[in-house]
């Protein structure tokens, strides 16, 4: 009985014990190469990047996944598959949602990155450069973008309607849009009089698209025009070019008084000496508790 007693207090306190040092010790996703990022990216979830990476293939997300570049570049190889429909480097289509940071996409045979049916796609601090069409392709899908550089494309921002495609384009602008293509913007819609498209500026963006002279205009902080379209936009489509809010950020604690004479806020559970905290801590959990669970034997 007393033996009985002692295993089970002491398989409850290494359960306790092994959570959090597991958590400790996890390894975020990494990819250094096309096959490594493909699996990563069906697994979900953050992704580094620690090398540059070259697809022979078009890459598509249907999953939530966030890519950190890392400063790194995802490019079209030499020997890409030009024979498939589909020749972007990166698409997410419908139930996913892509989130690129720092990264620079290249090379595209077609198009650099596409948000296809419902697809979400959110760019901050991407490059798209020498794609062969546009550097994105809004294909019914919906596209945020808080850092953007187009450099080298034939056309910058494309929206667009392929075939069984039923839902809106929408662009989102809610930081800053760079390039160095005169068409910034393209239309490129079959059916302008059924189709339509949502362009929106929050009030936090620094670079905003309005309509001016039936031409969609691509305006910096200061109210300079960096681009746009070439040619008139057809008055039959649904331009809802009006701030919508985006949420307030959470305000970061104060630091107190306490705080500047030496006394540490609370460390990220995730670092390494946590981790040695935890062991520390789960050590002397044990003893204690196996302290208490000997006493309450020899009482029974």
């Amino acid at each position: 009985m007393k033996n009985k007693l002692i295993s089970i207090l002491g398989a409850i306190v290494l359960a306790v014990v092994i959570m959090p040092i597991t958590k400790v010790n996890a390894a975020p996703l990494e990819a250094s190469d096309e096959a490594t990022l493909r699996s990563t990216i069906l697994s979900g979830g953050e992704i580094t990047l620690t090398d540059n990476i070259e697809t022979k293939e078009p890459i598509e997300v249907s999953n939530e996944v966030v890519i950190n570049g890392n400063g790194k570049t995802i490019s079209a190889a030499e020997d890409f598959n030009t024979t498939n429909i589909n020749q972007t480097i990166l698409s997410v289509n419908e139930g996913g949602k892509l989130t690129l940071k720092n990264v620079t996409i290249a090379d595209s045979k077609k198009y650099g990155l596409q948000a296809h049916q419902n697809g979400i796609l959110i760019i901050d601090g991407v490059t798209v450069k020498n794609s062969n069409f546009g550097a994105i392709l809004i294909n019914g899908g919906q596209v945020t973008i808080k850092n953007l550089t187009m450099i080298d494309n034939a056309y910058g921002i494309e929206f667009g309607k392929g075939d069984g495609v039923t839902e809106a384009s929408e662009l989102i602008v809610d930081g800053t849009i760079e390039g160095t293509q005169e068409t910034m913007l393209h239309i490129d819609l079959p059916n302008p009089e059924t189709d339509k498209i949502s362009i929106k500026n929050t009030e936090n963006t620094k670079t905003t698209i309005v309509l001016e002279d039936n031409k969609l205009v691509v305006k910096d902080d200061k109210g300079t025009v960096i681009g746009g379209t070439t040619t008139e936009v057809k008055a039959d489509l649904d331009l809802s070019l009006k701030p919508v809010q985006t949420p307030e950020p959470e305000e970061e604690p104060s630091i107190t008084e306490e705080t500047a004479k030496g006394d540490s806020p609370e460390e990220n559970p995730k670092t390494g000496d946590n981790g040695i905290l935890y062991i520390a801590t789960a050590i002397l959990g044990v003893g204690a508790t196996m302290l208490v669970s000997k006493k309450l034997v020899n009482n029974l």
